[in-house]
């Protein structure tokens, strides 16, 4: 993300799907600096020991039906696709950055994490 410009002070990132793949995501962001805002099912304490600064249930988001809605946050890592992949696309920051993690086969992993897969909205 930073080899694409996204910097601490651009705004709070949000992280989707975060257990497993996504705490590891939390803990690397939270100890560089970024404002790091958890999006789960349930509430887990347990991000916010990691540096999750903020936990919020997708339940209580306005998933909004506009093209665009009113942005959000800098940039997303997002584990789990479908109806939370199309939120963070609508309410990303101008030039912000969403990092797609879907389930995929280690060898394809890392020819995407070569290439540096990403999604510019």
């Amino acid at each position: 993300m930073e080899r694409n410009g996204q910097r601490p002070e651009n705004d709070q990132i949000l992280v989707n799907g975060a257990t497993g793949v996504g705490s590891f995501a939390i803990d690397l962001l939270a100890a560089r600096g970024y404002d790091v805002v958890a999006v789960k099912p349930e509430a887990m304490d347990q991000l916010k020991s990691i540096g999750a600064k903020q936990v919020m249930l997708r339940s209580q988001l306005d998933m909004g039906s506009r093209p665009l809605e009113k942005a959000q946050c800098a940039g997303a890592i997002d584990n789990l696709g479908g109806a939370m992949l199309a939120w963070l696309t609508r309410t990303g920051c101008p030039y912000g950055q969403h990092y797609l993690w879907p389930a995929i086969s280690s060898r394809m992993r890392a020819v995407l994490s070569a290439h540096q897969w990403r999604h510019v909205v």
